[in-house]
């Protein structure tokens, strides 16, 4: 019985181990994925900002091409 206790303390050691390895993996995965959704975010908003204004461009155009196609056609 005393032999089984000391494997399964050691058992139980070798697992707390591995555990505190993973938990250590784990939150530096969970620190890179915050870089990286911080990093798209930035993107995201930056192409947002890229959109609207392309948006508002297009809008300027198709007013100056209105009034160019109403010169063309008096």
């Amino acid at each position: 019985m005393s032999s089984e206790l000391k494997l399964l303390r050691q058992r139980i050691s070798e697992l707390e181990t591995k555990n505190a390895k993973l938990e250590t993996e784990k939150a530096e995965i969970e620190a890179k994925n915050a870089e990286l959704l911080k990093l798209v975010m930035e993107k995201d908003a930056k192409h947002d900002a890229e959109i609207t204004e392309l948006k508002l461009r297009v809008g300027e155009l198709e007013t100056r091409l209105a009034i160019v196609n109403r010169v063309l056609l008096k």
